[in-house]
């Protein structure tokens, strides 16, 4: 039968939290990169400070969400930086 491969539930436990991080960490790439072209082509809006708080939320980092009005040069300062801070935990 498939998945009879799986023996353990602890086999089959540690195969879906593997599965649930890589889906996750798409999301996040997907928000990142998102945040970072829309920064490039200076069209910031609500949905790249969404995009960055969702990444700097994550449990690794918990980062403090940004706020307020920032600059091209503070939003791209911000997601560099966050990319080195998410890089130290892989």
């Amino acid at each position: 039968m498939p998945g009879d491969y799986l023996k353990s539930s602890q086999e089959k436990e540690g195969l879906r939290k593997e599965l649930y991080w890589h889906s996750k960490r798409g999301s996040m790439l997907y928000a990142k990169r998102y945040a970072e072209a829309k920064t490039e082509f200076n069209q910031i809006d609500q949905s790249v400070y969404d995009a960055i708080n969702e990444v700097r939320q994550r449990a690794e980092l918990n980062l403090p969400p940004i706020t307020g009005t920032k600059s091209q040069e503070e939003i791209r300062h911000i997601v560099r930086h966050g990319r080195m801070e998410e890089l130290a935990f892989e």
